[in-house]
């Protein structure tokens, strides 16, 4: 029988406040709170994030199915306040800009791609709660995760949603205050650039991973 944590991983329902992910999920708010506290000691901030992302590591060895790490490339600015939920699901590339206040909940992967800007108070929501009343039952709610790709130079605007299952094609610029949880489609969206007299067109993909969300 897989544990709720392997469920989580694999975009499976999973029981939300399951112990071993309430224990994942403290162990990564204490680490949190250390990266917080470098952010006035710039020379610790790297190795701080570092430690957020394998915040559960310890916990298992390495050929452990449920051992897994996050992945952080080089030149990478993160603004505090910074909150994610696990740490061990989020993957970012080089010279990656987090703007302050961002929320990462990375019940899986979440992969940001290099050269990327993310504004403030942008929130990557890995995972969805039942929509029925029936099924939210408070400590015992069932929840189910997905994957969420943001590509190679992106600039995603400020308070900007991100739900699971989306995949954010190279070079997309987001619109500030945008909730981006289309299915399978793909649209270009144009950016006026008064300033130098014309309009450009970007790409955006977004593309649901989850085309049926299990009966939670």
């Amino acid at each position: 029988q897989p544990s709720e944590k392997t469920k989580m991983l694999n975009g499976q329902s999973y029981s939300f406040f399951a112990m071993q992910l309430v224990t994942d999920h403290r162990l990564c708010k204490e680490r949190l709170k250390q990266f917080d506290y470098a952010n006035s000691c710039p020379e610790l901030i790297t190795e701080h994030f570092r430690s957020v992302l394998c915040a559960s590591d310890i916990r298992y060895g390495p050929d452990h199915p449920e051992s897994v790490q996050g992945t952080m490339g080089h030149g990478v600015i993160i603004e505090d306040p910074f909150s994610c939920d696990y740490g061990y699901n989020i993957h970012i590339g080089d010279n990656v800009m987090i703007g302050s206040n961002c929320t990462i909940l990375d019940a899986c992967k979440v992969c940001i791609g290099n050269d990327t800007v993310i504004g403030p108070n942008v929130t990557l929501a890995g995972y969805l709660l039942s929509d029925s009343p029936q099924r939210r039952r408070g400590f015992q709610s069932k929840a189910q995760g997905g994957e969420i790709n943001i590509e190679e130079n992106c600039a995603i605007g400020a308070n900007v949603t991100v739900l699971p299952g989306v995949r954010i094609g190279m070079g997309a610029m987001i619109r500030p205050g945008s909730i981006i949880d289309k299915v399978r489609c793909i649209r270009l969206l144009s950016l006026n650039l008064m300033k130098i007299g014309y309009t450009a067109m970007y790409p955006i993909v977004i593309e649901r991973g989850l085309s049926d969300f299990e009966e939670l």
